[in-house]
């Protein structure tokens, strides 16, 4: 399996200020304020955009989730979309495609500000496989643990308190994987 599914399927290192909830939230907080000040990056190529046409309060947790799931800016095509009379204060949504060496990576990005003025950003990823769910469970998905079925579909979390789900589902003899994710 090639070096950017691999890191697509373990969930490594989150990027900047995407913060995630229960045990690895806390391991993340401390982390970060040992962590000496950094320079602010520029702004990926998505977020960029968003930016520029208003969506601005929640504009670093998008970047971060961007900056996660795509660790080459110039690497992926992508498309936004955003409410524009109010483009601060609803959802922004934008959709990602990458070519991996063995797939294509579809990526769903959200990002919305609630009613206390804190942000949420979702990220859903798709890929599909061509090799049955079974054998990529036993050779890329071994520190997933099993959580159950939806379904046709089997769920599986990492186990250390991190918000993150796949989901595959079987097609005929490949796999569709899907990958939840959600930050505040």
């Amino acid at each position: 399996m090639s070096c950017p599914t691999a890191r697509f399927l373990t969930g490594l290192a989150l990027a900047g200020t995407l913060t995630l909830a229960g045990p690895v939230a806390a391991q993340n907080a401390q982390a970060a304020a040992e962590a000496p000040a950094a320079k602010a990056e520029p702004l990926s190529r998505l977020a960029k955009l968003m930016l520029d046409n208003g969506h601005k309060t929640c504009i670093s947790t998008l970047d971060s989730a961007v900056k996660w799931v795509h660790e080459d800016d110039a690497g992926y095509a992508y498309h936004n979309q955003w409410n524009q009379s109010a483009p601060d204060q609803r959802t922004a949504f934008a959709i990602s495609s990458e070519k991996m060496s063995d797939t294509t990576r579809i990526t769903a990005f959200t990002s919305t500000l609630d009613a206390s003025g804190k942000c949420s950003t979702g990220v859903v990823q798709i890929m599909h496989f061509q090799e049955s769910c079974p054998k990529l469970r036993e050779t890329a998905l071994t520190s997933w643990k099993y959580k159950g079925e939806i379904g046709a579909s089997t769920l599986y979390e990492l186990g250390d308190g991190s918000p993150m789900t796949i989901y595959l589902t079987p097609l005929q003899e490949n796999c569709l994987l899907v990958k939840l994710l959600t930050g505040y």
